[in-house]
């Protein structure tokens, strides 16, 4: 009988580590992972793919979005990404972001998620951190001109001062992100 039961815990513990092991849809970190190459520990940095600019951003740094005039992504505090789009009259811009999760460098980034966008504003959105190692993807789009554009974009660090406070990250990112 001890024979038995010393068996059957044996099972369920090899069942439930079996269950939390295969976990699916979320990386390890528990993010979403919507196709996008999630980084591990055995895993190295994804080459970048060509095309790809490094630049640091802050709250006075910005990359600008040349086919969506009015879109640019910047840099606020604490540490969360600026996200600009401009109305200008009838022909008015609007910004979104989604966060694709811990990724392994730019290159790992390689659709366009379907889900997960904030909601588009026309002028101004901070409500997504600006996270080491993650991958988003920014859209900016004119429904107006039936245009939409899409920017790639991984974090490489956050950029401190020398009294320790965070004023911006470097990132490395693609734009036209066309897969």
């Amino acid at each position: 009988m001890k024979k038995i039961f010393n068996y059957g815990v044996m099972m369920v513990v090899v069942m439930t580590l079996c269950v939390g092991v295969s976990s699916c849809g979320q990386d390890d970190d528990g993010s979403k992972n919507d196709g996008n190459k999630s980084k591990n520990n055995s895993e190295e940095i994804v080459k970048d793919p060509e095309g790809t600019i490094t630049a640091n951003i802050s709250e006075d740094t910005r990359i600008y979005i040349s086919d969506c005039k009015g879109c640019n992504i910047g840099w606020t505090k604490p540490n969360n990404f600026l996200l600009l789009a401009q109305n200008e009259g009838y022909f008015g811009y609007y910004i979104s972001i989604c966060n694709v999760g811990s990724v392994a460098g730019l290159g790992s980034i390689t659709k366009i998620s379907t889900s997960g966008f904030t909601n588009p504003v026309g002028h101004k959105n901070t409500e997504v951190a600006c996270e080491k190692g993650y991958g988003y993807i920014v859209k900016c789009e004119n429904p107006e001109l039936g245009k939409t554009a899409y920017v790639r974009m991984y974090v490489v660090e956050k950029i401190v001062s020398t009294s320790g406070a965070i004023i911006g990250a470097k990132v490395k990112y693609q734009y036209p992100f066309e897969p």
